[in-house]
């Protein structure tokens, strides 16, 4: 580690900001000297590259600058351009850090910077998404769950499969929260076969408890995606045109064992409008790749057990509605409205024993359908008989809310760096 001393001559470090190809200020710049017009991870030692992170974003003004991963690039090292003189990034920043780096005062460590660094992850995040779209309010997203022999693995503490099924219960939360009258289903990979163990429903407590009890399951052999995909698929191409159609995948094989050729499935999930969205969570493979952006999802390979919290956190957001361009200039002109038949059911107590639609078992109490007078247990839930959208006051509630203070906090966001940048 370089001292403060060696900084060569830089007096005042404040004057200058990042430039990259995302990312341009009014003063200063840097360059890639191993490759121009590319911006590649900072090679410092891990104590400097945990002090620098927050230190640079608060005095640069910069959100996010890259992800540092010193053991991934060991060949990268980013110079600054400043005042006529070339030094390492290193040096400025250690020079800044002395100053600027709050610990903790308890442990002494960097906490602090660091959940400020992952604060102003998620921030950046918020500000890269596009204004003035239409956002879907009914989702049916299928988590399609790898549970093969590399989900043993202990990269993830305590292992793959445990750490990912203890952040999807977080997820199912704050999906329903922010997707009240959106839909789940649950699938697994395992032994080349692919098993649905939850249908698409809005009960997150169901969803939960198949969760924990899939802690207990042992994990075997190797994936299927594309038993997994045309199971998903078969379930979610008889959905209506307004709802999304969705695929989560947590894969953490580097190999999929398909019955038949792999892209037929693709340009079959492609041609009914599925998007379908991979996290690796060993590396980059190629076939996830093409599937992600063939199918206009997102593909990530998650770092560790914090990163791939929020790739999850961020499938909560639901996606750009996409129309075509017969709908598009239909809605430009506002000659089409398109409204959703929705359901209010009446909950009723101390009745007889009655057939529930939904489990199929004799219960004494539950919601009826407005339009069939169907019985069903919770809410909400789209009618097995006559395909209505059955739904609570409060959830409509807090779907409006939930977009409602979406677009509150993009706006604050965008006038907040806008006045940073002045």
């Amino acid at each position: 580690m370089r001292n403060s001393g060696e900084n060569g001559g830089l007096t005042n470090p404040k004057n200058y900001t990042l430039d990259s190809c995302a990312t341009r200020q009014k003063t200063g710049r840097v360059t890639n000297m191993m490759e121009e017009n590319v911006l590649q991870p900072l090679l410092v030692s891990v104590t400097a590259m945990t002090q620098a992170t927050e230190a640079v974003r608060s005095i640069l003004k910069i959100d996010d600058i890259v992800r540092i991963l010193p053991c991934y690039y060991p060949n990268s090292l980013l110079f600054l351009s400043f005042q006529g003189q070339c030094c390492p990034l290193e040096i400025v920043i250690w020079s800044i850090t002395r100053e600027t780096l709050q610990d903790d005062e308890e442990s002494g460590g960097i906490e602090f910077s660091i959940a400020n660094y992952v604060h102003a992850a998620k921030r950046k995040r918020m500000l890269e998404r596009k204004g003035n779209i239409r956002l879907g309010i009914m989702r049916h997203l299928f988590i399609i769950l790898d549970l093969s022999l590399s989900m043993n693995e202990n990269d993830f503490l305590p292992t793959r499969q445990l750490c990912s099924l203890k952040l999807l219960e977080t997820f199912v939360e704050e999906f329903f929260d922010q997707n009240p009258i959106s839909q789940l289903g649950l699938i697994v990979m395992k032994d080349k076969r692919a098993e649905k163990l939850n249908d698409l429903s809005g009960n997150a407590r169901c969803h939960k408890q198949k969760m924990k009890n899939l802690s207990s399951t042992t994990c075997s052999g190797e994936p299927s995606l594309q038993n997994a995909f045309e199971l998903a698929s078969g379930i979610l191409k008889f959905l209506p045109s307004h709802t999304s159609r969705e695929v989560l995948v947590i894969v953490g094989s580097l190999t999929t064992c398909d019955p038949s050729n792999l892209y037929y499935t693709i340009q079959g999930l492609k041609d009914k409008k599925i998007r379908c969205s991979i996290i690796s969570l060993s590396a980059e493979v190629h076939v996830y790749k093409i599937i992600s952006s063939e199918t206009g999802g997102i593909f990530n390979v998650a770092l560790d057990q914090t990163h791939l919290k929020d790739l999850l956190s961020s499938q909560t957001v639901p996606p750009p509605v996409e129309f075509s361009l017969k709908l598009r200039l239909l809605l430009q002109k506002n000659l089409d409205s398109k409204l959703l038949r929705m359901g209010f059911p009446e909950h009723r107590l101390n009745l007889g024993d009655e057939l529930s639609a939904c489990t199929w078992e004799l219960t004494k109490s539950g919601y009826f359908c407005p339009q069939c007078k169907a019985k069903y247990c919770t809410l909400p839930v789209e009618c097995n008989v006559c395909v209505e959208n059955n739904i609570t006051a409060k959830n409509m509630n807090n779907q409006k809310a939930s977009r409602w203070s979406e677009q509150r906090r993009l706006k604050a966001l965008i006038r907040l760096v806008k006045n940073l940048q002045k």
